[in-house]
């Protein structure tokens, strides 16, 4: 029987789906205000490989996975500008070719849009010039040109596009939904009311709020009660009642006036009393980004779109509730009293959690500045399987330390997986042994790296017909996920074009004319095969067909 391990009762439990033959899963999905990075992609191939063993065990799985448009602020809490924002001021449309892009913009700790600074340039240039190089327009910033940023939805989309199309490279089996933040405000709005209707809220001249001290268990997801949170929480207080309370409603204007009145009294000068805002300066959010609420004029919290819209799409409770070890402390705790402020019960039965991708020992994130994206790994010239690969050969629960050395590892593996495979006999009956095995080391938490050990151990049994582990194999990719039904069985081809070029870069390789090797190297790629050089011998391979 499946074996999972649930951060909320902290121990590993028999898995039996709430629905018989059905599954229900909410994965924390990306904030899209930034290209997701490794280490984002590392909790999305954990959710996939859960989903694939789920599907393997004969059960329907509906996948759902949010996308954050709004809400998300700088701090990941109560505090801050929120990321699209900030974002959307590194994002223009060049007025001569009306290409989107991304500028070099650096926003410092503490800075503002007023001193802002620009790569490449200086203060007083504060330019940046457009990535079409066919355009190569400078485009100058100054309070009369902010029409060039694009709109929040437009930049939204965006990277909502990229981000799956970068999963697709990843092979990850696209969600069944993708609910959006700004596309449910309406009913974030109602499980807030009913929130507040059940006695946990309180309002504040910057939002409603949930008051934590009012639900006993709160603490439970990471194993601290309230008071101890409080201990080690810095945070500004102001006028929350406890340091772990949260915001459900923050108002873009002080006590949630309209943004008219909010105008109005900032020009005739009226002074704003019992607030804590700076309301010096005449401050609008974007109109794209706040909504006329029962409490006033703002926009939901991070926290509350996740319950919302996991209660909207499949119900409470639901199976499993993904996502990475740094949700469990603030956003899945702060999800979990939603779920029992508005409906008495936890919204998902199990709720899993894959440990940090990290760098040189640190965790891996934008505001850190050592994050590596897919782009980064293509740029080098890996495979973007090598990654998952790389993510399999270590528990999800486990810290995966990211190194290029590593990556080339697995990348080794993942080539000698494809060619070992492609001389196979065509698939027959499979490895049953084997198969059982595969499936134990799943069945034990998801444990990848036990399962690809049987799988090597399998692939290196010279007793075994090549048919029938190539049987066993398709069936073990259904949950690894590394392309291999593209390879088994299926010799390479290389066509008479292709060779000639081959033998022609070994002449000018023997001749030592590097240039005349680089160039047919290019050339050869153009044609979809990749060049690798070793001392021993050019090896040739296919470049990854499509997933």
């Amino acid at each position: 029987m499946l074996q999972l391990y649930n951060t909320l009762t902290h121990k590993k439990e028999p898995f039996e789906p709430l629905k018989k033959g059905r599954v229900g899963i909410y994965a924390c999905g990306p904030t899209v205000y930034w290209f997701a990075h490794l280490g984002n992609m590392r909790a999305f191939l954990f959710a996939d490989l859960l989903r694939r063993v789920l599907s393997a065990n004969d059960l329907a799985v509906k996948f759902v996975m949010n996308i954050t448009d709004v809400g998300h602020l700088t701090d990941d809490a109560d505090e801050g500008e929120d990321k699209m924002l900030v974002s959307q001021r590194a994002a223009f449309i060049c007025p001569k070719c009306k290409k989107f892009h991304i500028s070099g913009l650096i926003l410092k700790k503490n800075q503002t849009e007023d001193n802002r600074i620009f790569k490449n340039t200086t203060l007083e240039s504060q330019y940046v010039i457009c990535q079409n190089k066919k355009c190569n327009e400078k485009i100058f910033f100054n309070s009369e040109n902010l029409a060039l940023h694009p709109m929040l939805s437009e930049l939204a989309r965006f990277y909502e596009k990229q981000f799956k199309m970068d999963i697709k490279q990843f092979n990850i089996i696209p969600a069944t939904e993708y609910p959006r933040a700004t596309d449910n405000i309406k009913v974030q709005i109602q499980m807030i009311k009913d929130i507040e209707k059940n006695g946990f809220t309180y309002k504040t001249t910057d939002g409603i709020y949930f008051n934590t001290s009012k639900l006993h268990d709160y603490g439970i997801l990471s194993g601290q009660k309230s008071n101890e949170k409080e201990g080690g929480i810095r945070v500004a207080m102001k006028e929350k009642k406890n340091a772990t309370d949260f915001a459900l409603w923050k108002f873009s204007y002080p006590n949630g006036i309209s943004r008219e009145d909010y105008i109005s009294n900032m020009k005739s000068g009226l002074t704003l009393v019992n607030t804590n805002w700076k309301g010096k300066k005449l401050i609008l959010r974007d109109p794209e980004m706040e909504w006329d609420a029962p409490w006033g004029t703002g926009f939901p919290g991070w926290h509350i779109e996740c319950s919302a819209m996991s209660k909207k799409y499949l119900g409470f409770p639901f199976d499993i509730h993904t996502g990475g070890v740094d949700h469990i402390a603030v956003h899945h705790e702060n999800e979990l009293a939603q779920s029992i402020g508005c409906c008495g019960i936890y919204e998902a039965r199990f709720w899993m959690h894959s440990e940090f991708l990290t760098v040189d020992g640190g965790k891996m994130s934008k505001s850190l500045g050592n994050l590596f994206t897919l782009q980064d790994l293509i740029n080098r010239g890996y495979d973007p399987l090598a990654f998952r690969y790389l993510t399999l050969s270590a528990h999800y629960r486990t810290k995966l330390n990211f190194t290029w050395k590593a990556l080339t590892a697995s990348q080794n593996a993942l080539h000698r997986l494809y060619d070992t495979v492609r001389d196979w006999d065509t698939p027959k009956i499979g490895c049953s042994e084997y198969e059982q095995r595969f499936d134990a080391a799943f069945e034990d938490d998801l444990n990848a790296p036990q399962a690809l050990a049987v799988m090597w151990e399998m692939i290196e049994d010279g007793a075994l017909p090549t048919s029938g582990k190539a049987q066993s194999m398709l069936k073990f990719d259904r949950v690894l996920g590394l392309g291999l039904e593209a390879y088994i069985a299926t010799p390479l081809f290389i066509p008479e074009e292709v060779r000639a070029l081959i033998a022609e870069r070994e002449i000018a390789r023997d001749a030592k004319d590097w240039s005349a090797s680089d160039r047919l190297r290019e050339q050869i790629e153009q044609l979809g095969f990749t060049i690798e050089d070793t001392p021993k011998e050019t090896k040739v391979r296919q470049k990854r067909l499509s997933l």
